[in-house]
């Protein structure tokens, strides 16, 4: 099959008819375009230099503009985690006893989880439980040699407040883990 193009008809700043930019369906305008009613249908908004631009609060700006770090979508800057993350690294030879991952959260806060990295030299399961209750939060199940890197994908914050992430494995070997972490209400 040859090789397929997709074209405009009309050149960028010009009004002949030739291959050039596909039209998104933008007008360009010298300034603000006018609020319109909820539901309408609207056109993307661009300067007299074909520059896109976005709302940001009840200002614009162009998208090329934007300097490095200063402004996100649906945000005023990104300026990383907000909530403090702290990290502990643990080894054992044997973790056949529970024992504590993380520092305690701040007090009257829960533990949120963030990430854990886990390795081991043998073959385990691995069981990520709440201090005290030992209610397991996660578990994980480990060849020799194995590394694993766990995110969760939604909150995994413990159940109960003032509790630290212990961690409990069904056998003897050596295990190293870092967890990240978070504190909140």
């Amino acid at each position: 099959m040859a090789n397929q193009k997709v074209h405009g008809t009309t050149p960028h700043d010009a009004v002949s008819d030739s291959p050039y930019p596909v039209p998104i369906g933008g007008v360009a305008a010298t300034s603000t375009p006018s609020a319109v009613s909820s539901g309408d249908a609207v056109q993307a908004y661009f300067d007299e230099y074909g520059q896109l631009h976005v709302v940001f609060g009840t200002g614009t700006a162009a998208i090329g503009s934007i300097a490095a770090g200063t402004e996100v979508i649906g945000a005023t800057k990104d300026a990383g985690s907000n909530f403090p993350v702290a990290y502990t690294y643990t080894t054992s030879a044997d973790m056949q006893t529970a024992a504590a991952l993380t520092a305690a959260p701040t007090s009257g806060q829960k533990l949120v989880i963030d990430d854990i990295l886990f390795s081991t030299d043998t073959a385990l399961a691995m069981s990520f439980q709440e201090e005290t209750s030992n209610t397991v939060v996660a578990k994980v199940y480990c060849a020799a040699n194995s590394v694993i890197q766990f995110t969760p994908r939604g909150l995994l914050r413990l159940p109960v407040a003032d509790k630290k992430l212990f961690g409990d494995a069904s056998a003897a070997g050596n295990v190293a883990v870092t967890v990240f972490y978070h504190s909140s209400t």
